[in-house]
């Protein structure tokens, strides 16, 4: 087994459920290097992603067709 492959092929047979891709490994070995310790992916600022839903698209949708004082032509335009 070539040096290069040695860590792949051991994680994948110490895990063989999962075992993370190269892209990932590198991306811990980095943060490690940075001193950063944890694995999970730190809270980001904006909105989470599950308030954008195909019910609240359409929600919002039906709200803006039907406001009366803009033309719907306008509104079509722009959608």
């Amino acid at each position: 087994m070539d040096q290069e492959q040695f860590p792949k092929q051991w994680l994948e047979n110490c895990s063989k459920d999962y075992a993370p891709s190269e892209t990932i490994i590198k991306r811990y070995f980095a943060d490690f290097k940075r001193d950063r310790r944890d694995t999970d992916d730190a809270e980001r600022s904006g909105r989470p992603s599950e308030v954008v839903t195909q019910e609240n698209i359409k929600k919002i949708h039906k709200i803006v067709l039907n406001r009366k004082d803009i033309e719907r032509t306008y509104w079509l335009y722009i959608v």
